[in-house]
């Protein structure tokens, strides 16, 4: 499989449900816009039941306004990397194999997104 932002080959383990599905579609999955990934992954996080509301916080030429949303509409592929990421290092899976799933390099991953919670910080 390959990176789209960065062309880098990655190695990314399937399941055996993940396996099926690409055979149905012969391995020619379509591609998406950014924005229709984003919209998908709000759907399904709305399925979930990811409904906590969440604080947002918009900013207007310098002024604050601030509302309460549900969490699955503000969820974007970018929160979703992020988890994915920070669940490698909930589960002590090294920056470099978080790296080979994620496209991202070992130094954006532990800078950006390699998030330790106060459960891990207790842990360690």
């Amino acid at each position: 499989m390959r990176a789209y932002e960065n062309k880098k080959d990655l190695f990314v383990p399937l399941t055996q449900r993940q396996i099926q599905i690409l055979d149905k579609y012969n391995h020619e999955l379509p591609t998406l816009s950014d924005q229709k990934f984003n919209a998908y992954i709000k759907e399904a996080c709305k399925k979930a039941g990811i409904n906590k509301q969440v604080e947002l916080i918009k900013s207007v030429s310098g002024n604050k306004s601030y509302e309460y949303v549900p969490k699955w509409g503000i969820i974007t592929s970018h929160i979703a990397i992020k988890t994915i990421i920070s669940l490698c290092c909930k589960k002590r899976i090294s920056p470099k194999s978080a790296l080979e799933i994620s496209g991202k390099s070992v130094e954006i991953i532990i800078k950006h997104y390699y998030g330790i919670d106060k459960e891990t910080i207790k842990d360690q």
